[in-house]
């Protein structure tokens, strides 16, 4: 449960407020997840709770986005059918470089 509104900082329980569906996919297979949904009954802000292998915009795991640039920084088994998709996600990380940071901080 979460205990503080990551909006207001207000600390108390915040309520259900539903579900939505959301893609996984890894190198090997796709998933179709129920990601739950809060509201803060302050600030009346609603906040997600991802599991910890999906970033948040983005559809493949974390581990499937990290191993595709690590094969594609040192040359490693890059699939050349991947590497439209590869280029992509590189961009998108240089442009939210300082969000990944603060993501991969909360969870040392």
């Amino acid at each position: 449960m979460v205990e503080e509104c990551p909006h207001c900082h207000a600390k108390h329980s915040l309520h259900r407020h539903g579900f939505y569906e959301r893609n996984a996919i890894t190198a090997e297979k796709e998933y179709r997840l129920l990601i739950c949904r809060f509201r803060c009954s302050i600030c009346f802000q609603t906040v997600s709770i991802l599991p910890h292998f999906l970033l948040p915009y983005f559809q493949h795991t974390t581990r499937t986005i990290v191993q595709w640039l690590h094969d594609a920084l040192h040359q490693t088994g890059t699939n050349p059918s991947k590497r439209q998709l590869i280029s992509f996600y590189l961009r998108r990380f240089i442009q939210t470089i300082s969000w990944i940071y603060m993501y991969f901080a909360r969870k040392i």
